[in-house]
């Protein structure tokens, strides 16, 4: 599957709210899928800003993927 802008735009709230639960927050999506460019076998480029006391060990790369089935 490509994801596409608008596909990401139906899976925001699901997006944010594991971003949430892991302390992220101000969360932008770069890269391939943001400028509308993506392909099949594209990766999902997130970018995200840790509450103060977070850390990247407090990511879940994996809730992530399956909240967007990747």
């Amino acid at each position: 599957m490509v994801m596409t802008p608008d596909h990401l735009r139906h899976l925001g709230t699901a997006v944010l709210t594991v971003a949430a639960r892991r302390g992220a927050g101000h969360v932008r999506v770069l890269g391939s899928v943001a400028r509308g460019e993506a392909v099949e076998g594209s990766d999902l480029d997130v970018l995200v800003r840790f509450e103060a006391g977070r850390s990247l060990l407090d990511r879940d790369r994996h809730t992530l993927d399956e909240a967007v089935r990747i």
